[in-house]
């Protein structure tokens, strides 16, 4: 078993086990849009905001040739979002490596709002994503997603609900597999996402629940310039 301080991959892992990886791990670390559910506002917007993201990783524990209790993986992610024109922003993220996940990511999101209702503070927008993520140096996943957005304001509080599609690309080391020799594969399926968020002046803070083949949990701390 590859052991480091936090996250634990099993060895010997079968094609079945490797699937269930990327799902975990792949879906897991794809990005995640915890946002007003407005643009930002053209060529001024900017916003700069660090979120946790959290991977229920119990189920590894049983695959492969080994038996543990694994911890949940927590890891930083920092992303800064642009608003390039009235109603299309674009967001660069990362997350670096450190000791404590062993997991390292980067990625880039585009936003379209592209419908605002005039009778109510309602929106729709189109999220766009494409990120990678390296795993103790034994797994790389490219993961792809196309999510719909229907967002509502009230007062200081806003809520966003999301459905659409994800493509996990996986890369798995040869000290990890069965066959001991190199695998790539891909998983895919609907995702599902419901965040809430709160404006305290130009600060905001969300949480979002994200539904794919696991549920995932995030908190995001944000401002906006």
């Amino acid at each position: 078993m590859e052991s480091m301080a936090g996250l634990r991959l099993p060895t010997q892992l079968t094609q079945s086990d490797r699937q269930q990886v990327l799902e975990t791990l792949g879906y897991g670390s794809s990005t995640k849009f915890i946002s007003n559910p407005f643009p930002l506002g053209g060529y001024d917007g900017l916003e700069v905001g660090l979120s946790i993201e959290t991977i229920d990783t119990a189920d590894l524990g049983v695959l492969g040739n080994t038996s543990n209790i694994q911890e949940d993986l927590n890891f930083p992610r920092l992303m800064v979002g642009k608003g390039l024109f009235e109603n299309l922003d674009i967001y660069g993220h990362f997350s670096p490596l450190s000791q404590a996940s062993q997991v390292s990511s980067h990625g880039a999101l585009m936003r379209w709002g592209f419908l605002q209702a005039s009778f109510m503070p309602a929106s729709l927008n189109l999220v766009m994503s494409v990120d990678s993520t390296n795993v103790i140096n034994q797994i790389s996943i490219q993961n792809f997603s196309t999510t719909l957005y229907l967002g509502f304001k009230m007062s200081v509080f806003s809520i966003l609900f999301g459905a659409g599609y994800i493509k996990s690309f996986g890369k798995f080391s040869s000290a990890i597999t069965d066959s001991l020799m190199e695998d790539t594969m891909s998983v895919s399926g609907p995702r599902t996402s419901i965040s809430l968020n709160l404006d305290i002046n130009s600060f905001f803070v969300g949480i979002s629940v994200d539904r794919m083949s696991s549920t995932y949990f995030s908190g995001r701390l944000g401002y906006n310039f």
